[in-house]
């Protein structure tokens, strides 16, 4: 949860990570935002979405 919190702000950055059901999801920093990739779909996301994003992806 660190690392998502870090990652505004943060151009050129990403974070992945995989449940344990195999799903894996990424999200980037791009300079202008925070940008979520899972199963080839792509969505902007802000952080309070990201942290809620993650915490229910890993459940």
């Amino acid at each position: 949860m660190r690392e998502l919190e870090l990652l505004d702000g943060a151009p050129g950055s990403f974070v992945e990570w995989e449940n344990r059901h195999g799903a894996v999801r990424r999200v980037d920093s791009t300079g202008t935002g925070l940008t979520l990739t899972h199963d080839a779909t792509r969505e902007t996301v802000n952080p309070g979405q990201l942290v809620t994003v993650a915490r229910t992806s890993v459940r």
